[in-house]
């Protein structure tokens, strides 16, 4: 009876110590398992602190103006920033950065989209920066993307009138004066202050009356607007009063508005 006693509390023993083995061998491994996404994971932290570095170092030098005008139009020919591997600022870790031309839609894209002929498009304001970091013998990988906005241009200030910024052009010169019952076109633009066009505005047009009446048709953009020498009757007929009248642009860019007008405008 004894013996079967001291049988059953050796295989007790064991069966206990084949139990403490196995917990050891399963905390041993939680261990280096969290070891491993512990250093993983810091990795990790260390290529995304490189690629936003990377993208302000970015945005510093595309913002910075070379020769009159700013280094992001520079960008996309630049092999540094289209496809060239370089170094980081830790070692093991190496940085690609891709430059694409970005469309974005004003207001909404959802509306522009279903209006194809006459999208409101800003082609010229934003571009995408896509930068890859590669680390552990390139087979680990991050990507991070972000939109780089065009730096904003400066209006020429007059001396003359220091308060109101000029810049918006009309061209070509209107008719003047325009044909009975006849039309001319006109072109709305804006310069900077160093003379370089700015892109991607939309302009609004306004009828002055002076001492006639007529009609103002824009597009969309407000890149173009026709003026007709005539008013529609009730009836639906048309007629041309005749008189003067003058046509102002407006433009609205990153806070500042300006405008242009032409000079009085005779309507035959």
């Amino acid at each position: 009876m004894r013996g079967r006693v001291r049988g059953l509390t050796l295989l007790e023993s064991v069966f206990a110590s084949f139990l403490l083995l196995w917990a050891i061998l399963i905390v041993v491994r939680l261990f280096h398992s969290g070891i491993g996404y512990t250093s993983r994971s810091l990795d990790q932290e260390t290529a995304v602190l490189l690629a936003e570095q990377h993208l302000e170092r970015m945005r510093l030098w595309s913002e910075t103006v070379s020769g009159g005008v700013y280094n992001y139009d520079q960008l996309t020919s630049l092999a540094v920033y289209n496809g060239t591997p370089i170094a980081g600022d830790l070692p093991g870790f190496t940085l690609t950065t891709r430059v694409m031309a970005r469309e974005l839609y004003s207001g909404c894209s959802q509306i522009e989209l279903s209006r194809p002929a006459d999208r409101r498009v800003l082609t010229d304001s934003a571009c995408t920066v896509q930068v890859d970091v590669k680390w552990a013998g390139d087979s680990r990988k991050l990507r991070l993307c972000t939109l780089l906005a065009r730096p904003a241009l400066t209006f020429p200030i007059p001396a003359a009138s220091p308060t109101l910024p000029t810049g918006v052009t009309i061209s070509p010169p209107a008719d003047n004066p325009v044909p009975h019952l006849g039309s001319t076109t006109l072109q709305a633009g804006a310069l900077d202050r160093n003379g370089s066009p700015i892109r991607d505005l939309f302009y609004d047009w306004e009828l002055v009356p002076i001492s006639g009446a007529a009609t103002l048709e824009q597009s969309r953009s407000g890149a173009s607007a026709r003026l007709y020498n005539w008013v529609y009757l009730p009836d639906g007929s048309r007629a041309s009063t005749g008189g003067d009248v003058t046509i102002r642009v407006t433009a609205r860019y990153h806070g500042q508005t300006v405008f242009e007008e032409t000079a009085p405008i005779h309507l035959l």
